[in-house]
Order: structure tokens, then C-alpha cells, then sequence
């Protein structure tokens, strides 16, 4: 019988997708989060009013809603301070 690996998975095998963001992501606050929600639901909002549902959907695939002030040095989920940019030059600029 096969010995058990109590190591933790790094990334899935079958599609490449690695968990190392998942885990930072899970890390941070629960009011962190919920803010980080919050202004999500906001940029959907005012997409879905000005082109749709349909439309405001696929402008949002691939993206983050970055904060300008990040939310560890007191920003906030105002639309002041939120913008819609692409996942890959958010989370590199971090």
C-alpha cells in the first residue's frame, strides 16, 4: 500500500493552476475581502449600465478591480479609488 503524502499540493497536475495566490488570498482579512467584493460589485454595476449584462461580463473577464490606495494603507471601495485593470499588470505591479 502507498505511503500518504502529507505534503501540500503546490499546483493541480491536470490543468497547471497553482495555488500559491489562492493561499495569499485566504491569508488576508475577512473585512479585507469583503471590501475587495464590494468594489467588484460596484465596476459590475456600472458596466451592466452602460452596455449590458451580456457585454459588462466579458469586459470583466480577465481583469481585477485594482484599488488606487490599496486598502492595507487605508483605502477604501469608493468609486474614487477603484479602476478596472488587467489581472497580470495588477497583480505585477504588487
Amino acid at each position: 500500500m502507498p505511503k500518504k503524502s502529507t505534503k501540500k499540493r503546490v499546483h493541480n497536475k491536470s490543468t497547471g493552476r497553482s495555488y500559491v495566490y489562492d493561499a495569499k488570498y485566504n491569508k488576508k482579512t475577512v473585512s479585507d475581502r469583503v471590501a475587495r467584493n464590494k468594489a467588484r460589485r460596484m465596476i459590475k454595476s456600472e458596466l451592466v449600465k452602460r452596455h449590458g449584462k451580456r457585454k459588462a461580463s466579458s469586459l470583466m473577464r480577465g481583469k481585477d478591480v485594482d484599488h488606487k490606495r490599496p486598502i492595507k494603507r487605508g483605502g477604501t471601495s469608493t468609486r474614487k479609488n477603484i479602476r478596472l485593470m488587467s489581472a497580470s499588470r495588477n497583480r505585477a505591479r504588487k
